[in-house]
């Protein structure tokens, strides 16, 4: 993870760039999203999948939430990547 932006307005957005630096492909990664409050409680999360993530290349993820769902900043973002396991 390179980067994480989160907004308020004008729905809750997150924007993650996440970079593979390795010299392998990976096809159906999964990130996952996990906002908290100031005492560490999630209270917003959600999940994507990128199809493809090419060796030496940066993606930009987007995970968006319904207006009122989320009614403040966070007090952290966690951006979670999981790779398919490698045979």
């Amino acid at each position: 993870v390179i980067s994480r932006d989160f907004s308020l307005t004008p729905k809750p957005s997150l924007s993650v760039v996440l970079r593979n630096a390795g010299d392998r492909d990976f096809a159906d990664v999964q990130v996952s999203a996990v906002l908290t409050d100031a005492a560490g409680n999630a209270y917003a999360a959600s999940v994507t999948r990128v199809s493809a993530f090419p060796a030496q290349s940066e993606k930009t993820v987007s995970f968006l939430w319904p207006v009122g769902a989320v009614s403040a900043e966070p007090a952290a973002v966690q951006a979670l990547v999981r790779v398919p396991a490698i045979r």
